[in-house]
């Protein structure tokens, strides 16, 4: 379920998104410098909108992350854990 150029193409027009560089750009991540305060609600709404599925992940108040909705470092995490048959207590 998850198009990437879609999603950077609902967030092409937002002010206050600046796409990171190519090398940044994954199959199932699209990344963001953020140079506004209103650029991350912006950018939730728009994917909304646009009726993308997607996992808005901000941090240190300048970057964004788009992302599958089931995807992420805790799913990663989880999904090898089972691969591997190691309980949640096995891991840190």
């Amino acid at each position: 379920e998850w198009d990437g150029a879609a999603v950077a193409a609902a967030l092409s027009s937002i002010a206050g998104l600046e796409p990171q560089g190519e090398i940044e750009q994954r199959v199932f991540k699209r990344s963001y410098f953020v140079t506004s305060n209103d650029a991350i609600v912006l950018a939730r709404q728009a994917l909304a909108e646009a009726g993308l599925a997607a996992r808005v992940v901000a941090s240190h108040a300048r970057f964004l992350d788009v992302l599958p909705q089931c995807g992420g470092k805790g799913a990663a995490m989880a999904h090898v854990a089972r691969m591997l048959r190691f309980r949640p207590e096995q891991i840190v």
